[in-house]
C-alpha cells in the first residue's frame, strides 16, 4: 500500500473531529486532497475537506462526489451518509477499509438475545441520559434561571419513575419527559411551543430539532460503525424496529444537547445552516463521540466482552 494510505489512517476515527456537512457542491478528489466546488458571488470557489480529521462525512441536498473522491474517504476510513432536506434520518453509506472489531458485536448479540441484560443495558442508558441533561443544560441556559431547579426535579422524578420498568412502561416514561423537557425549554427561552411535529407545516423550534436530530443520528451512526455493532441490536426501541439502536444510542445525548440548543435558536431567530454550524462545533467541543463509544462500551460491560464465539444460537 502507499505510504499516503497509511498517513490517512494514522488519526483513529474515535480521535477524529466527528461531522463535517456539505450541500449543494461537487465533491471531488486530486492528488492527496479531497475538496468541493461552490459557486460564491458568481465565481467558483474550492474549499477543502479536512477529510485526515473526520470521522464522519454527511452529505445534504444537491451533493455529488467522483469515484475518485468515494475511493478517498474509502481510504480515509470515513463513514459517510447522505441526508435529506427535511430533517430526515441520515443515510449510511460506508465503505470500511478496514475490518470492525468483533467483541463488542457480540457482546450487543448476548445482549439482544437476553431480556434482563437488555432491561440492564436500557437503564444503564436511562442514567447515562439523566446525567447528560443536568451536565448540558446549565451550559445552555443561564446559570440563575429558575428553569434548572424545574429541571432537577423533571429528572429526579424521571429517575425514579424509570427504576424497574422494562418495554412499553419504559418507553411510556420516556415519552412524558420528553414532553416535560420541551415544555422547560419553551418556557426557558419564550418560544410558544404546541407540540412536537416531524412532517409538514412546521414551526421554528420544530424545524431545527428536526434539523438537530439527524446530526445526533449521525453521531449514534458513527460510533456504532467504529465499534462494529449492528444497527438493529435495540435495547429500548423495540426488537424489530430498523435501525432502532441508532435511536437508543442518539437518545444518550439528544435531549440533553439538541433539545434546549433548538429552542434558543428558535427564540434568537437562526436558520437551519446556523443552527447546524453551532451544533456540530458543540458536538465536536463537548467530545460527544468519545462520551457515545465509551456509553457503549459500559454497556457492553455488563455481559462482559466477548472473545470466543459462544453465542446464545
Amino acid at each position: 500500500m502507499s505510504d499516503s494510505y497509511h498517513k490517512l489512517n494514522q488519526v483513529m476515527p474515535s480521535h477524529r473531529n466527528t461531522l463535517h456537512y456539505v450541500e449543494y457542491a461537487s465533491i471531488h478528489s486530486y492528488d492527496d486532497t479531497l475538496s468541493f466546488r461552490v459557486a460564491e458571488k458568481g465565481k467558483s470557489k474550492e474549499i477543502s475537506i479536512p477529510h485526515r480529521n473526520i470521522a464522519g462525512l454527511m452529505l445534504g441536498p444537491g451533493t455529488s462526489l467522483t469515484q475518485a473522491a468515494a475511493q478517498k474517504l474509502r481510504e480515509a476510513n470515513i463513514c459517510a451518509m447522505f441526508v435529506t432536506g427535511d430533517g430526515g434520518n441520515p443515510l449510511l453509506w460506508t465503505a470500511p477499509d478496514e475490518y470492525r472489531p468483533g467483541e463488542y458485536c457480540r457482546s450487543f448479540l448476548r445482549i439482544y438475545y437476553d431480556a434482563d441484560l437488555r432491561d440492564q443495558v436500557a437503564q444503564l442508558f436511562m442514567q447515562k441520559r439523566i446525567e447528560m441533561i443536568r451536565t448540558l443544560w446549565p451550559k445552555v441556559l443561564s446559570k440563575d434561571s429558575s428553569i434548572l431547579n424545574d429541571l432537577s426535579g423533571v429528572c429526579q422524578a424521571f429517575r425514579s419513575a424509570v427504576a424497574g420498568k422494562t418495554g412499553q412502561s419504559l418507553l411510556l416514561e420516556e415519552a412524558r419527559f420528553t414532553k416535560d423537557l420541551y415544555r422547560l425549554a419553551s418556557r426557558a427561552f419564550d418560544v410558544n411551543w404546541s407540540g412536537r411535529v416531524h412532517k409538514g407545516d412546521l414551526d421554528s423550534a420544530n424545524s431545527l430539532l428536526n434539523h438537530g436530530n439527524y446530526l445526533a443520528y449521525g453521531v449514534a451512526n458513527i460510533a456504532l460503525y467504529i465499534l462494529g455493532i449492528p444497527h438493529s441490536l435495540s435495547v429500548i426501541h423495540g426488537s424489530t424496529r430498523r435501525g432502532a439502536l441508532v435511536f437508543d444510542v442518539a437518545d444518550l445525548f439528544k435531549d440533553a444537547l439538541i433539545l434546549p440548543m433548538a429552542f434558543k435558536a428558535a427564540s434568537d431567530g437562526l436558520q437551519d445552516k446556523q443552527f447546524r454550524s453551532e451544533i456540530i462545533q458543540e458536538i465536536d467541543r463537548l467530545r460527544i463521540l468519545s462520551f457515545t463509544i465509551n456509553a457503549l462500551k459500559d454497556a457492553c460491560a455488563i455481559e462482559g466482552t466477548q472473545l470466543d464465539d459462544s453465542l446464545p444460537f
